[in-house]
C-alpha cells in the first residue's frame, strides 16, 4: 500500500524513506534482514524536519520522548507515532479479550495532549513486554550471538539424543559382553529397578554388570539408572530389549557368515533338535565349510540360527531345514553333507531327516556326528566290568573328598606339602566323556596324595574302633533317655537301641495306615473285578462319597456306580 507524502515530507535519502515504520503496519518485512534494519535503523525525523502540529494548542510529536522510550518512532507516511517493536514483532490483538490493538500498533498515535500517559501505559502492557523479549532474541540470533527457537530445539534434541546414545551404548555393550563371554544374561529375578546398589537376590549378570559399570565412572549410565523411578518406561533394560538387541546382533553377524559360506562354495549343514526352558522345540542350525581368509585353508563351523518348530516329524524337520537354507540364498546344489546325532528321527535310513533331504539333494551325504559316536563308543566300552569298577572306585573317592570341606582342605594341604601340581579332584560327568576324561586324568596325577590321606584316615578309624565301648550310667529314675540296664555294653545297646528300633519299624506302619485301612479296602469296590451291586456296597459307597466329595453326592454317585457295574458285568 502506498501512502501519499505530504508537503511537510523532508527530502531524505531513499534508504530512510524505505524504512519508515508506517510501511510495515499490516505489512511485515519481506525477510529477516529487512526486519533487523527496520528495528535498528528506522526512519526518524531530523532536527530540520518540521513536524506537523494538531489541535487548538498546536501540539506535535516531541523528539525527546525517544530518550525514555527507545521503541518509539515517528512515521512520516502515517503522520503519527508507533512502537516499532510491536509493529515488527508484535501481534495485532492483545489484552484480556484479545481485542484488536489500536494506537502505536495498527494505528498512528496523534493525541499529543495525552502522550506521556499513553506512552507509559503502552510500555506496561504484556503484549509490548513480550514483543520486547522477542526483539532482543531476534537481534541476538541475527547477530550470531544466540540461536533461534527452531535451532535451539534442534540443538537441545541433539543433546538429548547424544545422551540417550551414551546410555544405550553402555546397555548394548554389556549385552555384547555377556554374549561374547557366553554367560547368561538373566537371573532368578530380573524385573523392576536396576539401581546402583546390589540387591538381596541374584538378578543376573547383565544387571550386575550395569551396576558395576555405573559405579566405575560411567556417569551417563549412572544417571540413567538413578532416574529409573521417574522414567521407568524408557530404561531399555528389560528382557524384551535384551532379546531384541541379541536378535539385532544375530542379524548383523549372519550376513558375514553367509558371505563366507557362499565364497567357500560347498558346505555341510549340522542340525540338532532340542527343547528350550519354555518347552518349545527348536532346531540349532550350523554350517561347516572351508574358509580361506588369507590363502590358508581352515575348517569353520559357524552357528547360523535357532529355528522354532511345532511339528517334529522327520518330514516337517527336513522341510524346515531346506526352506531355511533356501531363504538364506544358499545354492543347495552345493550342499555336500548332513550331520546329526544318532536319534532315529534324524538319522533314520528309511524315513529320517537325512533321507528326506537326500531325496532332494543326492550330494548331501549323511555323516553321524563324530564326537557323538566317539562318546557312545567310550561309554559302551566303559561297561566292561573291570573298567566299570575302576570308574566306580574313582567316582566314590572323588565324592568322598568333595562332599566334605574338611577332607577337601586336607587334600589341598597334603598336596601343597608334597609339592604336587594338583590339589583338587574333579567330579566325573555322566554324559560327556571329554569332561569325564579330564576328571580321570586329574585323578591319575594324584594317587600318592590320595593314598596317603586315605591310609591316615583308615588308621584313625581303627584307633577309634579299638576303643572300649562303655555303658552309660543308669539311675533309678531316668527320663531323658532309655534306662534299661545291661550286663555288657552290647546287651545294653541291644536293649536300649536295637530292640526299640525294631519295635518302631513293626508298629509304625500299623499306627499310620490303620485309620485308612477300612476306607482303602472299601474303595476297592471300584475295581472292575470287585464291583458289586448289593445294598451293603451301595451304603459303603455312599459314605465314602460323602467323606471325599461332600454331603449331596450320594444319589449321583450311586447312579454312576450302577452304570459302572453294569458295564463291567457285560464285558465279562
Amino acid at each position: 500500500m502506498e501512502y501519499p507524502v505530504t508537503a511537510t515530507v523532508e527530502l531524505s535519502p531513499a534508504k530512510y524513506i524505505d524504512f519508515d515504520i508506517g510501511r510495515y503496519v499490516g505489512h511485515p518485512p519481506a525477510n529477516d534482514e529487512e526486519k533487523l534494519r527496520a528495528l535498528k535503523e528506522p526512519w526518524t525525523p531530523r532536527n530540520t524536519f518540521k513536524l506537523p502540529v494538531t489541535g487548538k494548542k498546536n501540539l506535535s510529536y516531541q523528539r525527546h520522548w525517544t530518550t525514555r522510550h527507545s521503541w518509539l518512532v515517528y512515521s512520516n507516511i502515517m503522520q503519527g507515532a508507533f512502537c516499532k517493536i510491536c509493529v515488527l514483532l508484535g501481534k495485532m490483538q492483545g489484552g484480556c479479550g484479545h481485542q484488536e490493538l489500536g494506537a502505536f500498533v495498527s494505528k498512528p498515535f496523534t493525541n499529543w495532549n495525552k502522550a506521556l500517559d499513553s506512552l507509559n501505559h503502552h510500555a506496561d502492557t504484556k503484549y509490548h513486554k513480550f514483543a520486547v523479549e522477542q526483539a532482543a532474541n531476534f537481534i541476538k540470533v541475527m547477530e550470531g550471538k544466540a540461536l533461534d527457537v527452531s535451532e535451539s530445539i534442534n540443538v537441545e534434541n541433539s543433546k538429548i539424543a547424544e545422551e540417550n546414545r551414551r546410555r544405550l551404548k553402555a546397555i548394548v555393550e554389556t549385552i555384547l559382553l555377556c554374549g561374547r563371554q557366553e554367560i547368561a544374561l538373566r537371573g532368578c529375578r530380573d524385573s523392576g529397578e536396576v539401581g546402583i546398589n546390589e540387591p538381596a537376590h541374584n538378578d543376573g549378570n547383565f544387571r550386575a554388570l550395569l551396576r558395576f559399570r555405573a559405579r566405575s565412572g560411567d556417569e551417563a549410565l549412572k544417571n540413567h539408572l538413578l532416574t529409573q523411578n521417574i522414567h521407568s518406561r524408557a530404561m531399555y533394560t528389560s528382557s524384551g530389549i535384551q532379546n531384541e538387541v541379541s536378535e539385532l546382533c544375530g542379524n548383523a553377524i549372519q550376513p558375514h557368515v553367509l558371505k563366507r559360506v557362499k565364497k567357500a562354495g560347498f558346505f555341510t549343514e549340522l542340525t540338532d533338535e532340542t527343547r528350550d526352558i519354555s518347552r518349545q522345540d527348536q532346531l540349532a542350525l550350523c554350517l561347516r565349510y572351508v574358509d580361506c581368509p588369507s590363502g590358508k585353508s581352515s575348517i569353520m563351523e559357524d552357528f547360523l540360527d535357532f529355528i522354532y518348530v511345532e511339528d517334529v516329524s522327520a518330514q516337517a524337520l527336513g522341510n524346515t531345514i531346506v526352506t531355511h537354507l533356501l531363504s538364506c540364498n544358499l545354492d543347495m546344489d552345493k550342499l555336500v553333507g548332513q550331520g546329526f546325532d544318532g536319534a532315529a528321527i534324524m538319522s533314520g535310513q528309511i524315513r529320517g531327516v537325512r533321507t528326506m533331504i537326500a531325496e532332494q539333494y543326492p550330494t548331501a551325504l549323511f555323516v553321524h556326528c563324530v564326537a557323538h559316536v566317539l562318546n557312545l563308543v567310550l561309554a559302551h566300552s566303559c561297561e566292561i566290568p573291570m573298567i566299570r569298577n575302576c570308574i566306580g572306585t574313582i567316582k566314590s573317592i572323588v565324592n568322598f573328598f568333595r562332599q566334605s570341606p574338611l577332607r577337601d582342605n586336607l587334600l589341598k594341604k597334603i598336596s601343597n606339602q608334597t609339592e604336587s601340581s594338583r590339589s583338587t579332584l574333579i567330579s566325573l560327568c555322566e554324559t560327556r566323556w571329554t569332561e569325564k576324561h579330564v576328571a580321570v586324568e586329574r585323578f591319575a596325577e594324584m594317587p600318592p596324595v590320595v593314598c596317603a590321606i586315605l591310609e591316615d584316615l583308615q588308621d584313625a578309624a581303627k584307633q577309634m574302633s579299638s576303643s572300649d565301648i562303655t555303658v552309660p550310667r543308669t539311675t533309678g529314675r531316668q527320663t531323658q533317655r532309655s534306662n534299661v540296664p545291661g550286663e555288657t555294653a552290647e546287651i545294653y545297646y541291644r536293649r536300649n537301641v536295637f530292640y526299640p528300633f525294631l519295635e518302631h519299624v513293626v508298629t509304625e506302619p500299623d499306627a499310620r495306615f490303620k485309620p485308612h485301612e477300612a476306607t482303602i479296602e472299601e474303595i476297592q469296590m471300584l475295581l472292575p473285578e470287585k464291583t458289586n451291586n448289593d445294598s451293603r456296597t451301595k451304603e459303603n459307597l455312599k459314605k465314602i462319597a460323602q467323606t471325599f466329595l461332600g454331603e449331596n453326592v450320594g444319589t449321583t454317585i450311586l447312579s454312576e456306580y450302577e452304570i459302572w457295574h453294569n458295564h463291567w458285568k457285560s464285558v465279562e
